[in-house]
C-alpha cells in the first residue's frame, strides 16, 4: 500500500470515527433536552398541585389526614424532581463529553487532510522539480551538442 493510499485510509477511519461522535452528540443533545423537558413538567405539576391543594385548603379547610396525605405526596413530587435534577445534571455532563468527543473527531479529521494535502503539494513541487532537471538536462546536453557540431569543421563543397 502507496503512503496516499493509507493516508486515505486514515482519513476515513477519521471520517467515521467523527460521523458516530456526530450521532452520539446528537442523542446526548436530544437526551439533555428530554430530561429538561422532564423536568420543567414536574415543575410545573408541583406548582399546578400546590395550588390546586392550596385553594382547596382555603376553601374548605382539611383534616389532618388530608394534610398528611398531601403533605406525603408533595414530598415524593419533591424527590422525584430532585432525582430528575441528578438525571439532568448527567444527560448534561454525557453531552459536554461527546461534544468533546466530536470536536476531537473533528481535529483529527482536519489534520489528516492537512497533511494529505501537504503530502500532495510535496509530490508536485518534487514532480516539478524533477521535471525542470530533465529539461535542464536536456537543455545542457543541446548546447554541448551545439558546441560540438560548432567545433566541428564543415564538410568541403
Amino acid at each position: 500500500m502507496n503512503p496516499p493510499q493509507a493516508l486515505h485510509l486514515v482519513l476515513e477511519q477519521a471520517q467515521r470515527a467523527r460521523d458516530a461522535a456526530q450521532a452520539a452528540s446528537e442523542r446526548a443533545d436530544q437526551a439533555l433536552q428530554a430530561a429538561e423537558r422532564q423536568a420543567a413538567q414536574l415543575g410545573q405539576y408541583r406548582g399546578e398541585y400546590q395550588q390546586r391543594w392550596s385553594t382547596r385548603f382555603r376553601t374548605e379547610g382539611g383534616t389532618s389526614g388530608v394534610l398528611n396525605c398531601y403533605q406525603g405526596f408533595m414530598q415524593r413530587i419533591e424527590e422525584a424532581i430532585g432525582h430528575q435534577q441528578q438525571m439532568l445534571a448527567h444527560a448534561a455532563r454525557q453531552q459536554a463529553r461527546a461534544r468533546a468527543e466530536l470536536l476531537q473527531c473533528e481535529t483529527r479529521v482536519a489534520s489528516v487532510q492537512r497533511l494529505i494535502e501537504r503530502r500532495r503539494s510535496e509530490a508536485l513541487a518534487s514532480a516539478r522539480r524533477h521535471e525542470q532537471k530533465t529539461t535542464d538536462e536536456q537543455a545542457a546536453r543541446s548546447a554541448a551538442r551545439g558546441r560540438l557540431s560548432d567545433m566541428q569543421p564543415s564538410p568541403a563543397l
